[in-house]
């Protein structure tokens, strides 16, 4: 790999990475875990929902750092890009298994009021 292109994968790494830190502390942010709690009618859902947000925030802040920790360093081992690139997308797999797993979707068959 190429110093040049080295460099575009750190900027670009760099970028995404304050990107995702940035939606994991809007998701934690108690403005928003406020409104996510006021836009649902049981006590219940409303505190699954900022259980639920709050992990969010926490996950995508997480991948946030390390997307930013790999992207150095693939700057400064750049041979190790095809082995952190294979990390990093089993990463997201994980984190994205933990979003939907947390995510409890209501699709009408366990209404209580039936």
């Amino acid at each position: 790999m190429t110093a040049q292109k080295a460099t575009i994968i750190l900027i670009a790494f760099c970028l995404c990475g304050l990107v995702f830190m940035a939606l994991g502390l809007f998701l934690k942010s108690q403005k928003y875990l406020n409104s996510l709690q006021a836009s649902f009618d049981t006590p219940q859902k409303a505190q699954n929902a900022v259980k639920s947000g709050k992990l969010c925030g926490s996950i995508a802040m997480g991948v946030g750092g390390f997307t930013l920790i790999c992207g150095i360093i693939t700057k400064l081992m750049p041979e190790l890009f095809s082995y952190l690139a294979l990390v990093y997308v089993i990463v997201l797999i994980i984190a994205f298994i933990l979003i939907f797993s947390s995510i409890k979707i209501n699709n009408g068959s366990n209404d209580e009021s039936k």
